[in-house]
Formats: structure tokens, C-alpha cells, sequence
């Protein structure tokens, strides 16, 4: 919303202003199109120490499988900045976030473990190579939380993807034949209650795509608070401060 102030001025003396006849009106602004993003007041809540784990999707669907290269595309640079974007305003509002990161497709592979030093963290998450494969979001979810401490801080897993999960169950075949999928997601779902049983806030990113199940995704999130949705990549920008809201707000969402 918007709140417009009509308003007159009515006597200027020395280092005074008399206004008089103020109007105000609310007016309603819609949200852009494209992206779903809770509003979190941070003013409700206390900066503390945050521990945050990066899990970056790096499957075929990221970039439709039209890769010859190892940079990627440009899908997977939004992601990659979107995450720097993460850190940069994280770190301008909390002296005391950490971060670590990990990538998932047909395997899950840690590249960073827990660090305050931010530019550290952005250089890693730049400097990632995309590899395509399937997508393994159970097992991404739990390495994450492999990489946080059990210590007192708030801690945050961010899961920033665009598919279902099609992999990581033990013993079922990487694949998108429906009984697998469901299988890839109940280990899924499985990892992400562990994770959220242990006080830990997850917080989906989900790009919704035509595979994306977005129901199911959500349902991986700690609540309804700290589900973050858009419709393409190229929206990510536009959810950074929803996020970062979420994640200095992370000990009073896990609040009952």
C-alpha cells in the first residue's frame, strides 16, 4: 500500500513551518507480478547471530538441459546472484551471519563451510561451475544442515531451486517416472522435518517452472512465512529483501 499526504502551508517563520489542512488516503498498490513473498516486519524482530547454508540448484532443468559449457546460463547466474544479494544486505543490516554453501543435482557437494567472512562467501558462490544432472533436494537439505551448528544461533537453510526432487532416495533410480518422484520426495520431505525438528528455518526458493510441483515444494518450508516463490529466474532480485527479512526474523518465525 501507499499512504498519499495532501497538505498546505499556511505560516513560515524563523526555523518553523505551519502546515495546515493535512489529508491523508490509503491507497492500494499491488504486488508486481510474477513472485509470492511474505511481509516480514523486521522492526518485530532482534538482530542476533545467523548461521545461513546456501543450497543452489544446479540440474538439467536450471537451464533446460541446453548447456555446452560450464558456465551455465543465464538461469544459473540469477541464482548465483541472487545468493550474493542475499549476503550483501544480510551483512549490511547483521555484523554476526555466517554463511556456507552447497550445490545439488545428481550429487550433493559441499563447497564452503560456515564463514563470517562474506566476501569469501560471494567469491565461492561466483566462482561455482554448473554441472546439469538431476535434483537431489533431500540430500541438498541435509548436508545443509551438516554444515550448521548445534550452537545457539539462528540458523537458516535457504533452498534456492526449480524442480521437484527426481533423485537421492537410496536405492531408487534417478528418474521421473512418478513412483520414483514420490519416493525422491518423501526422502526429501523426510530430511527437511529432521531439519526443521532441529530448529532449523527452511526456506524455499522455489522458481516455479511447468515441472515444478509447487505445492509440494512449499510443503518442505518451516511455514507458510517462509515460502518465497516467483515464476522465472529473472524475478529473483526482486525477493532478496523478503529473504533477508526472513532470515534476520528467523529465531521469532520458529516461535510458536
Amino acid at each position: 500500500f501507499t499512504i498519499r499526504f495532501e497538505t498546505s502551508f499556511s505560516d513560515i517563520r524563523d526555523e518553523f513551518v505551519r502546515i495546515d489542512n493535512i489529508k491523508t488516503e490509503w491507497c492500494s498498490t499491488p504486488s508486481p507480478p510474477g513472485y509470492d513473498a511474505p511481509f516480514i516486519d523486521v522492526d518485530l524482530c532482534e538482530t542476533e547471530p545467523v548461521d545461513v547454508c546456501f543450497a543452489i540448484d544446479m540440474s538439467g532443468s536450471v537451464c533446460d538441459n541446453r548447456v555446452t559449457d560450464s558456465v551455465g546460463c543465464d538461469n544459473f547466474l540469477s541464482e548465483k546472484r541472487f545468493a550474493i544479494g542475499v549476503i550483501e544486505k544480510l551483512t549490511a543490516m547483521n555484523d554476526y551471519a555466517r554463511f556456507s554453501m552447497v550445490t545439488f543435482a545428481s550429487n550433493v557437494q559441499k563447497h564452503l563451510d560456515l564463514t563470517s567472512d562474506a566476501a569469501t562467501a560471494s567469491s565461492e558462490i561466483d566462482s561455482l561451475v554448473y554441472t546439469s544432472g538431476w535434483t537431489d533436494s533431500g540430500g541438498a537439505i541435509m548436508k545443509c544442515t551438516e554444515t550448521l551448528t548445534t550452537a545457539a544461533n539462528a540458523r537458516v537453510i535457504i533452498l534456492i531451486t526449480d524442480g521437484t526432487p527426481t533423485n537421492g532416495s537410496p536405492g531408487v533410480s534417478r528418474s521421473k517416472d512418478p513412483d520414483d518422484v514420490l519416493k525422491h520426495k518423501e526422502w526429501a520431505t523426510e530430511k527437511a522435518d529432521l531439519a526443521k525438528n532441529a530448529g532449523i528455518l527452511v526456506v524455499p526458493i522455489i522458481i516455479a517452472t511447468v515441472d515444478t510441483d509447487r505445492p509440494y515444494m512449499k510443503s518442505l518450508a518451516s511455514s507458510t512465512d517462509t515460502v518465497v516463490s516467483v515464476t522465472n529466474f529473472d524475478l529473483l532480485p526482486a525477493v532478496i529483501n523478503s529473504v533477508v527479512s526472513i532470515t534476520e526474523c528467523a529465531t521469532w518465525l520458529q516461535t510458536p
